[in-house]
C-alpha cells in the first residue's frame, strides 16, 4: 500500500515537474517576446494591419544661367485600386471611366494576372482627383504623384535628357545628376483590417516627402536659342545625317550652349520627332524601337567619335611654333604630296598644288604637306607629347553620361606614315568636347580650362548646397605661341577657306575641316564630315565654337558648309554679350548661275562679282572644262569676297549622226 502511494507521488511529481517546465518555458517565451522582441513584433504586427503607398518626392529643377527654368515637375494626381476591397469592379471601372478615359481591358488584364494593387491612371489634375474621390467608391483612393515638364520641348534636348514615368533619369543631365534632384520619397500608411479592408476610424499617418535639390546650368538659354536655330537652318540646307555644335567660354571653360540636331521632343521621348525622322515606330519590332531610341537619345558631342581632320592642323601649328621649329613665316614649297618611307600621301589640292607659301598660307589653305613636313621637324614623340598635353588622351569630365575617350595608335606602335597623316587630322578618332577644350586653350594664352555645365546646386529655398568655379588643368602653350595662333587663324578668315564665317567689325579666327569617313576599315570616297571652329575676338577671346555636319549632301567642304553655321551663331551671341560694334552696311551679293559656263568664263564671272572661287576636278583644269556644279546654288545671298565652290569635268562634244 505504502509502495503503490509512493509511486503515485513519484508520477505526480513528475508530471508536475513537467508541467512546471513547460508553463516555464512558456512563460519565459512570453516574457522574450513581449519583452526583447516587442518592437519587431510591434512593426510585423502594423505591418499586417496597414499598407505602405509611396509619396514622390518632387524632382528638382533645371534652369539656365540666368534663371529659365528648363525643366521642372508638378503635382499631379494617381488613381489606385485594390480588387480585393472593391464590390464590383465593373461598375468601378465604368464609374471611373465616365471621368476620366481609362484603359478597362488593361486593368482587368492586371487583375486577372493576380496583381494585389494596381495603378488606373496617372498624371490627374485636382479637379479630376476630386471628383474621382467624391464618387466614394470602396477599395479606390487617389494619390499625390509627379509630372516631369519640360516646357521647350526638344530645346537643349541632349544636354537636358528626360525621365521615367517614375521619375527616374535616364538620359542628359537628368540621369548624371539623379540622385541629386531625386530627394526622398514620403508615405502614406492606411489601416485595414485583416482582410486588407481600410479601416473607416484606422490610425492613417502620411510622412511627407523631401524634395530634391535643384540644379542652375552655365548654359545660357539665348545663346543656346542661336545655335539650334543655325544649326536647324544647316540641318535644311545641306540634308546631312546630322549637325551639331558647341559654344564654350574659353577663359572658365563654361559651356554656354550644346546641340544636336535630329533630336527629340523630352515631354514624348519615344516619339520620333516628324521634322527629322519619317519611320513608323509602330511597325518596328521591340529590338528596333530601342536602337531606335538609344541613336535620338545619344549625344554624339560627347559619346561618338570623328576624326577632326584639317581643324586639327592648328594642334600641330601649335606645337611646332612652340618648339620653334617654324615661325609664321617659314616658308614651305609644296608640291601637292609628300613622300613618306615610301608612301604617297596627297594634299586634298594634290592636282593644284599650293607651291611655295609661308605657314600661314599653308593654314589657309589647308596645305597637307605643310604639316607632316612640320611633324617631320618635330618628331613623332615630341608631336604625341602635345597631343597628350592638349588632352586628346583623356576624357573631358564634363558631367554628362556616357561620355568616351578618344581611339588614338599607341605611341610605341604609331609608324611614320601614321604620325604624318595625324599631323593633319586623319587616324585620330576624338569627341567633339576633346577638341572644343583643346581649341580653347590655344585661344586662353595657352591654358587649358576644365570645361563644366552644371554651375550650382541649390535647395527649394534658394541656399546654394555646392557651387563649381572655373578649373586650370595646364599650361599647353606659352601665351606668345597662343597669340600667334590667333592671328594665323584670324588670316584663314581674312584671306582663307574661313571667309564665311567673317563678321564685319570683329576679328574673328577660325580654321576649316574636312575628313573622310571611316566606314568598316576604309576611307569612303563618298563620306565625310565637314567641321569648323573658330574663337572672337582675335584680340582678347572670350568665345569658341565648334560646328561639325556629319555627311552633308552637297558639299563635303568646312568652308562651305560649317563655317556659315558658326559664322552666324557668333554673329548673333556677339551681339547678345554687348561685344559685336556698331554695324557697318554691309554688302551682300546674290550668287550668279555659273553651271554650262566654261571655266574661264566662270572665273572672270566669280572676280567681277567679288566672290573667291575653288574648284573641285579630278583632273588639271584645261581650257574646254566647263562648270557642272556650284556651291552655294544660284540665287543665294552671299557677303563679298565668300567663298564659292564649282565644280568642272571636261566638256564632251555631241555626237552628230
Amino acid at each position: 500500500m505504502n509502495k503503490m502511494l509512493r509511486k503515485r507521488n513519484q508520477r505526480l511529481t513528475f508530471i508536475f515537474a513537467v508541467v512546471s517546465l513547460i508553463f516555464f518555458v512558456l512563460i519565459s517565451r512570453l516574457f522574450f517576446v513581449q519583452v526583447f522582441n516587442a518592437e519587431e513584433y510591434q512593426t510585423l504586427a502594423s505591418m499586417q494591419r496597414t499598407r505602405d503607398i509611396s509619396i514622390p518626392a518632387m524632382r528638382g529643377s533645371i534652369y539656365d544661367r540666368n534663371g529659365t527654368k528648363l525643366a521642372f515637375s508638378i503635382k499631379t494626381f494617381t488613381i489606385w485600386t485594390r480588387p480585393s476591397e472593391v464590390t464590383d469592379i465593373n461598375i468601378a471601372l465604368d464609374s471611373i471611366n465616365s471621368i476620366i478615359k481609362i484603359d478597362i481591358d488593361d486593368v482587368l488584364e492586371k487583375i486577372e494576372a493576380g496583381n494585389s494593387m494596381i495603378n488606373i491612371k496617372r498624371g490627374l489634375n485636382k479637379e479630376k482627383a476630386d471628383a474621382i474621390i467624391n464618387l466614394e467608391l470602396k477599395g479606390v483612393w487617389v494619390t499625390d504623384d509627379i509630372q516631369r515638364v519640360y516646357p521647350y520641348e526638344n530645346f537643349a534636348a541632349h544636354i537636358i535628357g528626360h525621365t521615367t514615368i517614375d521619375n527616374l533619369g535616364i538620359a542628359g543631365l537628368e540621369q548624371s545628376y539623379n540622385d541629386v534632384m531625386t530627394g526622398i520619397p514620403g508615405k502614406y500608411l492606411v489601416s485595414t483590417d485583416a482582410s486588407g479592408r481600410q479601416l473607416a476610424f484606422g490610425t492613417d499617418k502620411k510622412y511627407a516627402p523631401i524634395d530634391g535639390y535643384d540644379i542652375v546650368l552655365t548654359i545660357d538659354r539665348i545663346i543656346q536659342h542661336y545655335l539650334e536655330s543655325a544649326l536647324e537652318d544647316g540641318y535644311d540646307e545641306n540634308d546631312p545625317k546630322g549637325v551639331m555644335g558647341i559654344v564654350m567660354d574659353t577663359k572658365t571653360g563654361e559651356i554656354l550652349a550644346m546641340a544636336s540636331k535630329p533630336d527629340y521632343n523630352l515631354n514624348v521621348p519615344r516619339d520620333a520627332n516628324d521634322d527629322y525622322y519619317d519611320v513608323d515606330l509602330d511597325e518596328m519590332s521591340d529590338n528596333e524601337k530601342v536602337a531606335f531610341w538609344s541613336r535620338t537619345w545619344r549625344n554624339p558631342l560627347v559619346s561618338d567619335l570623328y576624326e577632326p581632320g584639317s581643324v586639327f592642323k592648328l594642334i600641330t601649328s601649335s606645337a611646332g611654333l612652340e618648339e620653334n621649329v617654324v615661325t609664321p613665316y617659314t616658308k614651305f614649297d609644296a608640291h601637292g604630296y609628300l613622300i613618306v618611307d615610301g608612301v604617297k600621301i596627297n594634299c586634298w589640292s594634290h592636282r593644284h598644288p599650293h607651291g611655295v607659301q609661308t605657314l600661314t598660307e599653308g593654314l589657309e589653305n589647308s596645305c597637307n604637306p605643310v604639316f607632316m613636313e612640320i611633324e617631320m621637324m618635330l618628331g613623332k614623340e615630341v608631336l604625341y607629347g602635345y597631343v597628350d598635353n592638349f588632352g586628346f588622351n583623356e576624357k573631358t569630365y564634363l558631367g554628362l553620361p556616357a561620355e568616351t575617350n578618344s581611339l588614338l595608335i599607341p605611341l610605341e606602335n604609331l609608324n611614320n606614315v601614321e604620325a604624318a597623316t595625324m599631323s593633319f587630322g586623319q587616324g585620330i578618332s576624338i569627341t567633339p568636347l576633346q577638341m572644343i577644350r583643346a581649341i580653347g586653350a590655344i585661344a586662353n594664352n595657352g591654358l587649358m580650362m576644365q570645361p563644366y555645365i552644371v554651375k550650382e546646386i541649390i535647395d527649394s529655398n534658394g541656399n546654394v548646397i555646392d557651387q563649381f568655379m572655373p578649373e586650370k588643368i595646364r599650361q599647353v602653350i606659352s601665351e606668345k605661341t597662343s597669340v600667334e595662333m590667333r592671328l594665323m587663324m584670324e588670316s584663314v578668315v581674312e584671306n582663307g577657306s574661313g571667309a564665311n564665317a567673317r563678321i564685319d567689325g570683329i576679328r574673328i579666327g577660325g580654321k576649316t575641316g574636312t575628313s573622310q569617313k571611316n566606314v568598316n576599315g576604309q576611307y569612303s570616297d563618298d563620306l565625310s564630315i565637314a567641321s569648323f571652329t573658330a574663337i572672337g575676338p582675335v584680340e582678347d577671346p572670350q568665345i569658341a565654337i565648334l560646328i561639325i555636319v556629319d555627311e552633308p549632301s552637297y558639299s563635303s567642304y568646312g568652308s562651305v558648309v560649317a563655317a556659315p553655321i558658326a559664322g552666324k551663331v557668333l554673329e548673333d551671341t556677339f551681339r547678345y554679350l554687348g561685344v559685336m560694334p556698331e554695324e557697318d552696311e554691309e554688302a551682300f551679293i546674290e550668287v550668279p548661275d555659273l553651271v554650262g559656263m566654261s571655266y574661264e568664263e566662270a572665273s572672270k564671272k566669280s572676280k567681277s562679282m567679288n566672290l573667291t572661287l575653288n574648284v573641285s576636278s579630278d583632273e588639271d583644269i584645261e581650257e574646254e572644262f566647263i562648270v557642272i556644279d556650284q556651291y552655294p546654288k544660284a540665287g543665294k545671298m552671299v557677303k563679298e569676297n565668300a567663298l564659292l565652290i564649282i565644280k568642272v569635268q571636261r566638256m564632251v562634244e555631241s555626237e552628230t549622226n
